[in-house]
């Protein structure tokens, strides 16, 4: 299995990185930020439990002392990124919003390597200034689009990084205290829901669906799948056979190139030079680090 163990945390990236077709939807149905997180944390919520009861209901069990660790996950993880990633996207371009997200993995290396004591290699650090570099040419800054910078938007771009990383290793500190990733997922999504059900706006959901019954369920059963729950059960999968920082890599740098893809196909987005440029050192760096490994060191 840890041959192939890459193929979760690209996957896992792949299937992030469609979100983006689910927000513009519901977005356009006016539905707010918090009320589609909530609806993804829910629907997951509920999608985990019957998971969880079909394949072993001793999953359900948690360790009292490991509760600090399930509600930082949920609430820092989960909850407080979105929502410093929300804000980031208010204030400042996409672009530049999407940039400063994706500094998450120099994040996770330094966490990664004061908790875990994970070696930070160059080999390591070649690759993930190469992912960076290259989600920086895919998200457009480059292209000399009109941008709207702003000092507290960059600060919320910051904070959605570092709470970004602070869920990843948070999701390695309970897969080494060997919970199962449906565990993990499931009581992280379900404190999330608790969270964000004060801030849901219901009655919008509620004219949403009465509108177009099928479509609108199916709408918001799709997105918790896709968008959610596939990527996060694959994400956790790889952290039980990849170090952190490595599986952060791969799924932040294929996040960004398959958002560039569904861009090209479903919304007629063509990439620029510099698109195309990021898409091939993303490329290249993630080529790197799997054929290479650790034996270039």
């Amino acid at each position: 299995m840890k041959r192939f163990a890459v193929i979760f945390p690209i996957l896992s990236g792949t299937f992030w990185g469609s979100c983006g077709i689910f927000v513009r939807s519901l977005s356009g149905a006016e539905l707010n930020n918090i009320t589609i997180l909530f609806l993804r944390a829910f629907v997951s919520t509920i999608f985990l439990l019957f998971l969880i009861l079909l394949k072993d209901r001793s999953l359900l069990k948690i360790n009292l002392r490991d509760l600090p660790l399930f509600l930082s996950f949920a609430i820092n993880g989960i909850t407080i990124m979105n929502f410093f990633y929300n804000l980031a996207m208010n204030t400042v371009s996409l672009s530049l919003a999407a940039v400063l997200l994706s500094t998450c993995p120099v994040f996770v290396m330094i966490i990664a390597a004061v908790l875990f004591g994970e070696k930070i290699t160059p080999l390591k650090v070649s690759c993930m200034l190469a992912t960076i570099a290259g989600c920086f040419m895919l998200s457009g800054v480059l292209d000399g689009k009109e941008m709207i910078v702003s000092g507290i938007g960059i600060l919320f771009g910051i904070g959605a990084a570092v709470f970004n990383a602070i869920y990843i290793t948070t999701v390695k500190a309970l897969t080494n205290r060997n919970y199962n990733n449906l565990t993990i997922l499931f009581y992280g999504f379900m404190f999330a829901s608790v969270v964000l059900l004060f801030f849901c706006d219901f009655r919008a959901v509620g004219s949403f669906v009465k509108a177009e019954p099928l479509y609108g369920i199916t709408l918001i059963i799709s997105q918790s799948a896709v968008s959610t729950l596939l990527p996060n059960l694959l994400f956790t999968k790889g952290m039980q056979y990849m170090e952190s920082g490595k599986v952060t890599v791969f799924s932040s740098g294929a996040e960004p190139v398959s958002a560039m893809l569904f861009g090209l196909f479903i919304y007629k987005e063509v990439p620029t030079v510099f698109g195309i440029l990021g898409l091939i050192t993303v490329i290249t760096a993630l080529t790197v680090l799997t054929l290479k490994g650790e034996k270039t060191e």
